[in-house]
């Protein structure tokens, strides 16, 4: 059985892996669930990262509202490690809701 650090490992591992390097700058962990995914027992890890400035900020902006824009930017992803094996199955997008 994957242990919670064994988890959290693999998915930061297979975001990376995914992702690549430009999309998981910043990688941090934000939670940890137990969970159910097709009828397997699951972590449930979410992880933000900082979204790459490609897709925040326009090319004509200024260089202060680029720093401002991005200071806040991230993305969220849910990440589902299988418990019985440690590997990472499955990545989501996370929609915040906007307050």
């Amino acid at each position: 059985m994957a242990a919670i650090q064994q988890a959290v490992q693999a998915a930061a591992a297979f975001a990376q892996e995914t992702l690549r390097a430009d999309r998981t700058r910043g990688l941090q962990l934000e939670e940890v669930e137990s969970g159910k995914s097709n009828g397997d027992e699951v972590w449930l890890i979410t992880q933000s990262m900082v979204v790459p400035p490609s897709m925040v900020v326009p090319p004509s902006i200024s260089i202060n509202a680029a720093f401002d824009a991005l200071s806040a930017k991230r993305e969220y992803k849910v990440f589902s490690v299988l418990k019985n094996s440690g590997e990472a199955v499955s990545m989501r997008i996370l929609e915040l809701a906007a307050t």
